[in-house]
């Protein structure tokens, strides 16, 4: 993980609203067994199966592709597995569970669905992936994928996810209907007694203070409206620039909310790039580097536009007079 600051400078003309790197944050991971890895590479040629990550969004697309274009291959290499007596019963039995699991007509169907969702806001994500991107933007993006879910919702959306459920079941030589779910005993839930009072308006000064504060930002955008050129393109960083060039102090509401607006994290694409950075930093050859050490060079990587900057006439002896040795 990385600890990443997003920041509207406006003391500059123009308004610029930037990244900075500050460091990582450790974590753990791990590997999957090396000789079940064999066995699928054996039978998928080209793309590999990979497995969740909780750190990046893309990887929910790249774990559902490999499976939904090569499903019979992966079929085939978990029956492989399973009749495969150089591995453990344990693993047999988890590799024949696997196999009756996505051989099943419903999970064919969500694995179509799952693939064509995540296919569209992944295409927005990418979009999204600019250090340049706030949310007035974000939401243009956004509005694209809303039309294809509400469309997806249709009863035409449904009936071409049947059919290529049914594809996939032809491929994997199974029956292309839903299972009868068996029957459960509902589970008995505790009831609920009315014994609450009604809801009361809320006295707390703090709530008082956050009432007035959006009336007064509603009175400063109602008066800025009528100052702002509506031949300009009206986007938050625009607005920021003329409230700047106006005075902040006439409209400070509106000044802290557009600084807000422009700061709100959007997509994890700058934490993305960081490892990415890190994983050039880190060859063979600075393996045995200390944590320290690999932070600072990635902060001057990263940053390196910040380093272009910096006199190194006066940071050179300051830093050997800080690393020299008495004697």
């Amino acid at each position: 993980m990385t600890i990443i600051i997003r920041c509207v400078n406006i003391t500059k003309s123009p308004v610029e609203v930037g990244e900075y790197f500050l460091g990582y944050v450790p974590v753990t991971g791990s590997t999957a067994s090396s000789l079940r890895w064999d066995v699928l590479k054996k039978y998928i040629p080209s793309l590999t199966v990979k497995p969740l990550s909780t750190r990046k969004w893309e990887s929910r697309i790249d774990a559902i592709r490999p499976i939904r274009h090569q499903i019979g291959e992966i079929y085939v290499a978990l029956l492989d597995i399973s009749s495969n007596e150089s591995f453990d019963a344990m693993v047999r039995h988890e590799a024949e569970c696997l196999a009756s699991a996505i051989s099943d007509f419903k999970f064919l169907c969500c694995l179509i669905t799952w693939h064509n969702i995540l296919n569209h806001i992944n295409v927005a994500s990418k979009l999204l992936q600019s250090v340049v991107t706030n949310l007035s933007s974000a939401i243009n993006e956004l509005k694209g994928v809303l039309k294809y879910l509400e469309s997806y919702r249709s009863d035409d959306g449904f009936a071409s996810t049947i059919t290529n459920a049914k594809k996939l079941a032809e491929i994997l030589g199974v029956d292309s209907y839903f299972k009868s779910a068996q029957n459960v005993r509902p589970r008995r839930q505790k009831r609920q007694f009315d014994y609450e009072s009604e809801d009361q308006a809320v006295q707390d000064p703090k709530t008082r203070l956050k009432d007035i504060a959006a009336q007064q930002l509603s009175d400063e955008l109602q008066v800025l409206s009528h100052s702002i050129d509506e031949t300009v393109s009206l986007t938050p960083l625009n607005v920021l620039q003329h409230v700047v060039e106006i005075g902040i102090d006439c409209y400070p509401n509106v000044a802290i909310a557009l600084r807000i607006l422009l700061t709100l994290p959007i997509t994890v694409a700058s934490s993305e790039r960081s490892f990415s950075k890190l994983k050039l930093i880190k060859t063979y050859l600075r393996c045995t580097s200390s944590k320290m050490r690999l932070v600072d060079l990635a902060i001057i990587s990263i940053e390196h536009k910040l380093g272009e900057n910096l006199d190194y006439k006066e940071l050179v002896p300051e830093f050997a007079a800080i690393k020299a040795r008495k004697v």
